[in-house]
């Protein structure tokens, strides 16, 4: 009895390494608006008038950055990564048939809370980062009567999956898309 007592209150104390744990980026010396993150040599620069509104870690290997904007304080642009336990190796093919699975995956979730989210005609795009497949993609909903797009672009590696998206309401979209697609042509990832 007192074993198992003890082996609860271990695993209390180990809750809380599950969770969310905010944590600071750290800014590359000479460039303001380019921060690293140390632990998984992941950097990138954000657009004049961004800020990091917050950055933290959570799941396995998993972190999110969230941005804030001058052009849109509605916005939520924001940057997920997540490092593979084990590297995925694929040819070209491969990668750019498990980003579109992705994709659909997405879509899929989304659509349970949203009804009639629906992928944008030409959004899909099949691209290169870094000389790395992408997959660039948008969809549209609505959320309290307005009209919002969700916007995508997801990089893969053998190390790990890259992740931009932000929701902006509709009107927002093109003047943010800009500076979003600017700042994921900078980053640098493992």
């Amino acid at each position: 009895m007192k074993r198992l007592l003890l082996l609860l209150v271990a695993a209390g104390f180990c809750g809380p390494v599950l969770r969310a744990q905010d944590f600071t980026l750290q800014p590359v010396p000479g460039e303001p608006r380019t921060v690293r993150d140390p632990l998984y040599a992941v950097s990138l620069t954000f657009p004049r008038g961004w800020a990091v509104k917050m950055a933290e870690r959570w799941g396995s290997q998993e972190t999110t950055i969230f941005f804030e904007t001058d052009k849109s304080t509605a916005s939520a642009p924001s940057f997920y990564y997540r490092l593979f336990a084990t590297p995925m190796v694929l040819t070209t093919a491969g990668y750019e048939a498990w980003l579109a699975e992705q994709v659909q995956k997405k879509t899929d979730d989304r659509r349970t809370a949203l009804p009639d989210y629906a992928l944008l005609p030409n959004s899909y795009v099949i691209t290169t980062i870094g000389g790395r497949p992408a997959l660039a993609w948008a969809a549209d909903f609505t959320l309290r009567g307005a009209k919002w797009v969700e916007y995508f672009t997801r990089l893969v590696t053998e190390k790990g999956t890259f992740l931009f998206f932000m929701k902006v309401p509709a009107a927002d979209f093109e003047a943010l898309r800009k500076d979003f697609d600017a700042m994921i042509q900078t980053v640098r990832v493992p």
